[in-house]
Parts: structure tokens; C-alpha cells; sequence
């Protein structure tokens, strides 16, 4: 069973991926939702690693959770 900063940090990710869907610039997610996370330090840093990666695969025009894509050979 995931221990609970596991779990809030699956709500964070998915909170990340709408805002970079509704086109959430890097630094607005960072200050709104990353610094506001609860969960550790090192936690936080994945969630900003996840944050970017998430707004360069939209900017590429990408899903933002491109590993989620259904057809790995498409664009999703």
C-alpha cells in the first residue's frame, strides 16, 4: 500500500498535468503548486522535474504525461 506523501504526490502530478493542459506557464506551476506541496524537500524537486519535462512535452505539442500515450509510436 503507497505510504501518504506517495499518494500526494499523485494528486500534485495530476494537478501539474491540467495546469500545463490549460497552458500554466513553468514558474506559475512552480509557485502554485510545487512550493505549496506537501511533501519533502526531494519530493518537491521531482515534482518540479516532472513539471518541466510535462511543459516541454506540451510545448513539442506533446501530452503533457507523454509515457501515459496509448500508441507509443503516435503523438498523443
Amino acid at each position: 500500500m503507497p505510504g501518504m506523501a506517495h499518494i500526494a504526490s499523485r494528486y500534485v502530478r495530476a494537478e501539474i498535468e491540467e495546469a500545463v493542459a490549460h497552458g500554466a506557464s513553468l514558474k506559475t506551476i512552480e509557485h502554485d503548486i510545487v512550493e505549496r506541496a506537501g511533501v519533502s524537500d526531494d519530493a518537491r524537486a521531482a515534482l518540479w522535474l516532472f513539471a518541466w519535462g510535462a511543459s516541454e512535452r506540451r510545448a513539442r505539442g506533446l501530452s503533457p504525461a507523454g509515457a501515459r500515450c496509448p500508441h507509443p509510436t503516435e503523438r498523443c
